[in-house]
């Protein structure tokens, strides 16, 4: 039977070879070992751990290791690395049993690495660990991101657009869990009910700041696992998520149009809104988005969403401006999600950012002319990178000069109007919000433009 760490492994692995989503890998793998909660919850944290502190864990490997890291075969420095976040992190861990039992999960996948995992976790139980950070002023771009365990163009990045300070801080709250926040299914109860039945449950929660209606939960990692949200009585999902939603302001027998609707989270809180009355298309063209989504609109008990197979690039040869409010919630680099995804920050680069960016103006070109004449446009990208928000709206307002930022007058609490840019959006941080890192732009369409409807 496999134990902790073989799971651990295994994930890890796979999402460095596949550049998968450590999330989805890991509730397969727990639901195919069958652990015990401890041993899942402790699968979870090195996994996660893991993930997160990969460049400062490959710092301190390197010295006991004769070949590169990168050289390696995966599951030998994967090994190494969920060995060597033990030693330096878990102290509830025994080091005896973090060597023995790592190099016993290396054993399993790989038999020839049992002796190279032993010596070199071993090594490096012997060297012990430095406690303190580098010397900020003579540590070289190099060090700060190997100890804050971000990639170094990134930090590069950062250290220009925030500061010192600013930066430290993002990446400290990009090393730390996100707490868990909740949406109330209006459809079946009120946001009064969702907390009374979270107090019930024993667990601290409180009002979120940002979204109305959110509850933000401490501790409450085991309310996933919970009827509360498995029967679909409450949605999570990030308060800057939610805040999108919030920008759209869907209402009661409008034509709404998400023109990139994922797992359909966004399209079930839009649902709820509308009191599920006027029409919702929700359009996606990947069949796996459609699966998902399904299973969420049939958990939560939402039926009525119209869901469209479609690339949001050609929606305005086909649904051209019939749509009181059009959400592009486009694919983005995700670096505003590494709290939740900490392996994205090792699989993007500015190549990446650059190529997505393209992508997101396209598809902005491609649903502007689905929004009617006084209807409103909201972009969002889950991205702390003005690459995929700031330049993408510019572009897009120079392209197209019938739309414009939506006035302050659109800000119909004081939160909103704490996160607006100078540019006229919305923006969250990790480290100054508690939030994701997201951008949102609100847009409203004047005059008519044309657009060659079919």
């Amino acid at each position: 039977m496999p134990d902790a760490r073989a799971v651990a492994l295994e994930v890890l692995t796979r999402v460095e070879n596949d550049a998968a989503f450590a999330g989805p890998l890991l509730d397969a793998a727990l639901r195919r070992a069958g652990l015990a909660v401890d041993d899942a919850g402790l699968c979870t944290e090195m996994t996660y751990g893991t993930l997160r502190w990969r460049g400062r864990l490959d710092r301190l490997l390197r010295p006991h290791c004769r070949r590169a890291l990168p050289a390696l075969d995966p599951v030998v420095r994967n090994a190494l690395r969920l060995g060597a976040y033990q030693l330096a992190f878990l102290d509830r861990v025994p080091a005896y049993a973090a060597v023995a039992e790592t190099v016993e999960a290396a054993k399993r996948r790989a038999p020839f690495a049992a002796g190279l995992v032993n010596a070199v976790l071993r090594a490096l139980l012997r060297a012990g660990t430095p406690p303190e950070p580098p010397d900020w002023s003579r540590a070289s771009p190099a060090d700060l991101a190997a100890w804050w365990s971000h990639p170094e163009w990134l930090l590069t990045r950062w250290r220009a657009r925030f500061g010192d300070a600013g930066a430290w801080a993002l990446m400290e709250a990009n090393n730390a869990p996100a707490p868990l926040s909740l949406a109330p299914n209006t459809a079946r109860a009120g946001p009064g009910d969702l907390a009374r039945a979270i107090a019930a449950l024993g667990l601290g929660a409180e009002a979120s700041r940002w979204t109305p209606g959110f509850v933000r939960v401490k501790e409450g990692g085991a309310l996933l696992r919970s009827p509360l949200v498995l029967e679909g009585a409450c949605v999570p999902m990030d308060e800057a998520s939610g805040l999108v939603v919030h920008c759209l302001d869907p209402r009661p027998g409008e034509r709404i149009l998400d023109a990139c609707m994922g797992g359909g989270l966004k399209a079930a809180l839009s649902w709820m809104r509308m009191e599920r009355t006027g029409c919702l298309v929700a359009a996606d063209p990947a069949a796996r988005s459609f699966r998902r989504a399904a299973d969420v609109h049939a958990r939560l008990g939402l039926p009525g969403i119209r869901m469209v197979r479609m690339d949001a690039r050609e929606a305005g040869r086909v649904l051209c401006a019939r749509f009181d409010r059009v959400l592009l919630d486009a694919p983005c680099s995700g670096l505003g999600t590494l709290r939740r995804h900490p392996e994205i920050r090792w699989q993007r680069g500015p190549e990446q950012v650059a190529a997505l960016a393209a992508l997101q103006a396209a598809l902005l070109a491609g649903v502007a002319p689905c929004v009617r004449e006084g209807g409103r446009l909201v972009y969002a990208v889950c991205s702390t990178e003005p690459d995929e928000g700031e330049a993408v709206i510019a572009d897009f307002l120079a392209r197209h000069p019938a739309f414009r930022p939506a006035g302050p007058a659109a800000d119909a609490d004081p939160a909103l109007g704490a996160l607006r840019t100078p540019e006229g959006a919305y923006r969250t941080f990790p480290h100054r919000h508690g939030t994701d890192g997201f951008f949102i732009a609100v847009l409203t369409r004047g005059r008519r433009e044309a657009c060659g409807a079919t």
